[in-house]
């Protein structure tokens, strides 16, 4: 008997410029999740976030976009 997990996916781990990202393919685009590797970086106001791109190079480069905001201020 074969049980599949719909909607279920194993998470993708990358870092960018100290920060932890974990991705995750949704219905609607990605899912991110972004956490400070390091107690001195700020916090995102929202760690967790949706991007509605159908490319994940597309996705990935709007989260890296955020990251680069924050990092500006």
């Amino acid at each position: 008997m074969l049980v599949f997990a719909l909607g279920r996916q194993k998470p993708q781990h990358l870092t960018y410029r100290d920060y932890n990202l974990e991705i995750v393919k949704d219905q609607l685009g990605w899912r991110f999740g972004v956490r400070p590797a390091r107690p001195d970086l700020p916090v995102l106001a929202r760690s967790k976030f949706t991007i509605t791109c159908p490319r994940k190079s597309d996705a990935l480069s709007a989260a890296y976009s955020r990251i680069d905001l924050l990092l500006s201020v």
